[in-house]
């Protein structure tokens, strides 16, 4: 995997488990992908992200942690 892919794949991954990153994102979603290193191309194609889509894999993935017993 490449540096700015796995760069990607890491701010995703971030993004759907770090509810103040979300929040930045969701305020300025180019500001605070480019911030996190990502190309402008990235950061572009991130701000069209669905919104709701997020949000909901988020909240999902928050439920399954605290199944398990993870912060």
């Amino acid at each position: 995997m490449t540096a700015p892919a796995l760069r990607l794949e890491r701010f995703l991954a971030r993004l759907y488990t770090d509810p103040d990153l979300r929040a930045a994102f969701l305020g300025d979603p180019r500001a605070t992908a480019l911030a996190a290193g990502l190309s402008p191309e990235d950061a572009d194609a991130l701000g069209r992200i669905d919104r709701v889509g997020l949000e909901l894999a988020a909240d999902s993935f928050a439920r399954k942690r605290a199944r398990r017993g993870h912060r």
